[in-house]
C-alpha cells in the first residue's frame, strides 16, 4: 500500500493539515460500504492547507462533492514514525481529526488492549474479503471518544515524543492524564522524573520525562489543581512539584470536590508539610543570641536588653507563624534590631546567630514527604 502524502505537504507550525477528497470516486474506484464508509478519509492527492482553518471545525462539507478533513501533522501516513513500517490504524477524534498510528505500538503501551478496542480485524483478512477493498479500506478506522488535543498528547507520549511544540494547556494535559488509565496506559512510569526509558522493546518506549516536564511547568499557576490530579492517581513524585507552591494555602479554603479527589492520604501529607514548616520556624527563632561577658561599654543590662528585644520579635513571629514565611521577611524582622547595637561583640554574636536561624529555616521542608 502506498501513501503519497509527504511532510512537504504539511504545515509544521499547525497541529492539523487539511486535505480534500472527492467522495464520488478515489483513484477510479467507486465508494464502497464498510467500516470507513461513513467517514471521509485523508486523500491520495493532498490539497494545500489553509492557515486560517479553525481548530474546532475540522470537518466541513461544502456544496460541491469535496469534503475537507483534518489530519494530524505528526501522525500522518508518511510520518515515518516507525521507519519503513506504515500505519495500519486510523484514530478519529470527537472533533474529527485523523491520526495514523500503528496498532502494535498502542497494544505494547496498553495493559487492557486499549480499553478492549484492539486488536481489530487484520489486514490479511480484509484482503481476502469480497469484494476486494480499496487502499483506503485496508486501514482500519477507530473512533475514539477524546478530542483531538487530548488524543494528540496521549499519542505523543505513547510514541515517546514530546508534545511541547503544540503548547498544550494545563486543561488538555490533565484530560490526557485522566484518560490514559482508561486505555490501559500506566501513569507512574511516565510521571516519575527519576525513571529511565524502557529498553529492549521493538516499539518506541514511552518517555518518562515529556509529560512530567510539561505538567510541572504549569505548577506555579495550577498548583492545587495539579496536586489534586497527582493525588487522584496516586503519583507522589508528581505531587511534590506543586506542593512547593502550596505553603500558604489555607486548607479550610480547599474546595470539597478537590478534597474528595485528593483523598485523605495526600491531604494529610499537605497538612503535615505545613505544620512541619511552622514548627521549624518556631524552633529556629525561639532561642536568643548568647550574651557575652559584661564590659565597661556593654553591661549586663545592655546584653539583657538585646535578649528581650529578640524575644519580642520572636514572640510576634511565633504568634503569627505561617508556613509560607520567606527568608527575606524573617531576616528583615530581626535585622532592625541590629541598628541599635553599639557593642562590637553584641553585633558579631547577633549576626552569627541570625545567620544560623536563617540557615535552619532555609532547610525547612519545601515539598510533601512520601
Amino acid at each position: 500500500m502506498t501513501f503519497p502524502l509527504t511532510p512537504n505537504t504539511l504545515v509544521d507550525d499547525q497541529d492539523w493539515a487539511i486535505f480534500a477528497r472527492d467522495e464520488e470516486e478515489v483513484d477510479g474506484h467507486p465508494p464502497k460500504s464498510g467500516s470507513n464508509a461513513n467517514f471521509p478519509t485523508p486523500p491520495l492527492t493532498p490539497v494545500s492547507p489553509r492557515s486560517s482553518f479553525p481548530f474546532d471545525s475540522t470537518l466541513v462539507a461544502g456544496e460541491s462533492d469535496t469534503t475537507i478533513v483534518s489530519v494530524s501533522t505528526t501522525f500522518h501516513p508518511s510520518a515515518g514514525l516507525l521507519s519503513t513500517i506504515l500505519p495500519d490504524l486510523v484514530l478519529l477524534s470527537t472533533d474529527l481529526v485523523f491520526f495514523y498510528v500503528h496498532e502494535p505500538v498502542l497494544l505494547a503501551a496498553s495493559n487492557n488492549k486499549f480499553s478492549s478496542l484492539l486488536p481489530m480485524e487484520t489486514a490479511q483478512s480484509r484482503l481476502n474479503s469480497s469484494p476486494a477493498p480499496t487502499e483506503d479500506e485496508l486501514i482500519q478506522l477507530l473512533v475514539v471518544p477524546e478530542p483531538s488535543a487530548v488524543l494528540n498528547v496521549v499519542l505523543h507520549i505513547v510514541y515517546g515524543l514530546s508534545p511541547a511544540r503544540h503548547s498544550p494547556s494545563y486543561t488538555t494535559l490533565a484530560a490526557a492524564v485522566n484518560c490514559m488509565p482508561t486505555y490501559g496506559i500506566a501513569l507512574r512510569p511516565l510521571l516519575n522524573p527519576s525513571s529511565k526509558p524502557l529498553v529492549g522493546r521493538r516499539t518506541p518506549p514511552p518517555s518518562p520525562s515529556h509529560l512530567y516536564a510539561l505538567l510541572v511547568n504549569h505548577a506555579p499557576a495550577h498548583a492545587l489543581e495539579l496536586y489534586t490530579l497527582a493525588a487522584a492517581h496516586d503519583l507522589p513524585e508528581l505531587a511534590r512539584a506543586p506542593s512547593a507552591y502550596l505553603h500558604g494555602l489555607r486548607v479550610c479554603e480547599i474546595p470539597d470536590e478537590a478534597l474528595q479527589r485528593m483523598g485523605g492520604v495526600y491531604f494529610a501529607r499537605l497538612v503535615r508539610m505545613q505544620l512541619l514548616r511552622i514548627d521549624m520556624l518556631k524552633r529556629a527563632v525561639v532561642q536568643p543570641p548568647r550574651s557575652h561577658v559584661p564590659t565597661r561599654t556593654c553591661t549586663e543590662e545592655d546584653t539583657a536588653s538585646l535578649v528581650r528585644a529578640w524575644g519580642l520579635v520572636a514572640a510576634s513571629l511565633v504568634w503569627d507563624a505561617v508556613p509560607d514565611s520567606s527568608v527575606v521577611n524573617l531576616e528583615a524582622a530581626f535585622r532592625a534590631l541590629s541598628m541599635h547595637l553599639t557593642c562590637l561583640e553584641c553585633a558579631q554574636e547577633f549576626n552569627s546567630h541570625l545567620n544560623t536561624v536563617l540557615k535552619i529555616w532555609a532547610q525547612a521542608p519545601t515539598t510533601i514527604s512520601c
